[in-house]
């Protein structure tokens, strides 16, 4: 089953996890730092996988994703490399910060 997850900028996923975009969000609705997350994505032109609390995942889903990190807040936010490594980022500070960093690489 495919759902529609956001914009043009999100790609579908069948299974919670699945990665084809370079970032991964795990948020909710209504959530301002989510929003913040892919409005800051959108900007830099990336794209990115949107799964929504409750609809695409579970708590204990996402705990067991960040693990050692216990999530309190979301959004959660993942980044895959070009050669398909999985790095776990944080939120949407950290997205920000991670993104701007002299050390990220400009292109994907």
């Amino acid at each position: 089953m495919k759902k529609n997850l956001d914009s043009n900028y999100v790609k579908d996923s069948d299974q919670i996890g699945v990665m084809e975009a370079p970032f991964l969000i795990y948020g909710k609705e209504n959530c301002p730092h989510c929003t913040r997350a892919k409005e800051f994505l959108r900007s830099k032109g990336f794209s990115f996988t949107y799964l929504t609390l409750d609809k695409h995942y579970t708590k204990e889903h996402l705990i067991k994703e960040c693990s050692p990190v216990v999530p309190k807040t979301l959004p959660r936010v993942f980044w895959r490399d070009t050669s398909g490594f999985k790095q776990y980022v944080g939120t949407a500070d950290e997205l920000i910060s991670f993104v701007n960093s002299s050390s990220f690489p400009l292109t994907y």
